[in-house]
């Protein structure tokens, strides 16, 4: 993907770099891009590795609140 980050047009006063901010999240989550987020500074070749990681829960004894938790990564 390239983009464009028209550099040229940064108030310096408000932006701290020029980049851009990356944030990979779940699509029903809200993003948080200064506490989640990685920066790609631009002129630069940038490569991420992702590994999915899925939770589970299973409530076994709903009365008493005992559970069962684990991840699996895939």
């Amino acid at each position: 993907m390239i983009l464009n980050i028209e550099q040229s047009e940064y108030i310096g006063s408000l932006a701290e770099a020029a980049g851009v901010k990356v944030v990979l999240h779940h699509k029903e989550t809200m993003s948080f891009p200064e506490d989640n987020g990685f920066s790609v500074a631009p002129g630069q070749m940038t490569s991420i590795g992702l590994t999915m990681v899925i939770k589970f829960h299973q409530n076994i004894m709903p009365s008493i609140k005992i559970c069962n938790s684990w991840t699996e990564e895939l």
